[in-house]
């Protein structure tokens, strides 16, 4: 009995890691589809620095973000 219940505590143990370090979970998703979602949010912010760059050039933070 004692062994079997270390053994369950071994498993669970390497399944939570297994799943920490990337290597079970899925989103679904192809590498495609996540990678244009990437570009999307890139090109949104790069659109709100650029007006916000715009809108007050002399303000240091917005050429620094």
């Amino acid at each position: 009995m004692r062994s079997l219940f270390f053994k369950i505590c071994f498993f669970c143990q390497i399944l939570v890691i297994l799943f920490c370090i990337g290597c079970v979970s899925d989103t679904g998703t192809p590498d495609s589809v996540r990678l244009s979602q990437f570009k999307e949010k890139v090109n949104e912010s790069q659109e709100y620095y650029d007006a916000w760059v715009a809108s007050d050039p002399d303000n240091a933070e917005a050429w620094g973000a």
